[in-house]
């Protein structure tokens, strides 16, 4: 099974973190938090180990469990069933920027160094979703490859998938050569881990289309109502009254209620 390690992530940590903060409408950066923020991207990037690991499987199909594979195992998402099982295959995936940077993260909090603690994390975090985009790349190449197209990703411990598949599906991964485990409790470990399945075929959902988010059962829990109903509530007051578009254009672009 192919193994990605060693590559380098083309981002800008602090640059990221501090599009965050702007987001969540949190005040300029102070010098201690400049300080904060320099002293946590020194900790980590000698701590980076970003690795990705991932299996090619062929499809039998959508059965009542979920997704039926080729090979006889059955991955319980009876979403990914119904969005994947007409695809030819399926890319099983896990990657991770490895143990160190969490392991300090630690040590700092315990030291006292809260601050440098929380950034070190945050930053952590915002390098493992680089390394799933460098990942998602691999897999769109390996598509192209192939003359189809790669859908959206789906995660087991979502709404519509238990995170007792978590063991099948890092084995099916090979996440062990990139030193993945997986909890008693089913949680990965390192904890800056991350496994998603992306099908493989011609007419499958892509991100473009769409977003594993439309199947949560649970959207409440990651603020995602809230955030729709600001984004709604910004365009109401940039937008001219109902029925009075400024122009032929406006009227075009305006945005769905």
């Amino acid at each position: 099974m192919p193994i990605l390690q060693g590559f380098a992530l083309p981002f800008d940590p602090i640059e990221s973190l501090a599009r965050i903060r702007a987001a969540q409408g949190r005040p300029a950066s102070s010098e201690a938090l400049r300080q904060s923020d320099e002293q946590a991207l020194a900790e980590l990037q000698p701590r980076l180990a970003p690795a990705v690991a991932y299996g090619v499987y062929a499809l039998r199909g959508r059965v009542a469990e979920g997704l039926l594979l080729a090979n006889g195992q059955v991955l319980r998402s009876q979403v990914a069933g119904e969005l994947f099982g007409a695809a030819g295959e399926v890319v099983i995936m896990v990657y991770t920027i490895g143990p160190a940077a969490e392991a300090r993260a630690s040590e700092l909090q315990a030291a006292g160094d809260y601050s440098v603690a929380y950034t070190l994390d945050a930053l952590a975090t915002l390098a493992l979703n680089e390394v799933g985009v460098v990942a998602c790349r691999e897999i769109d190449c390996l598509a192209q490859s192939k003359g189809v197209r790669a859908s959206i990703p789906l995660n087991p411990g979502t709404s519509h998938w238990p995170a007792s598949d978590q063991r099948r599906v890092v084995a099916l991964a090979g996440g062990g050569a990139i030193g993945v485990q997986v909890t008693s409790s089913f949680l990965l470990r390192p904890f800056k881990t991350n496994s998603m399945v992306i099908a493989l075929g011609e007419n499958v959902l892509t991100p473009e289309q769409g977003s594993s988010c439309d199947y949560c059962a649970r959207p409440e829990l990651c603020g995602r109502p809230r955030r729709e109903a600001q984004e709604r509530e910004g365009r109401a007051r940039d937008d001219p009254a109902p029925g009075n578009p400024k122009s032929l254009d406006d009227q075009r672009s305006l945005p769905n209620p």
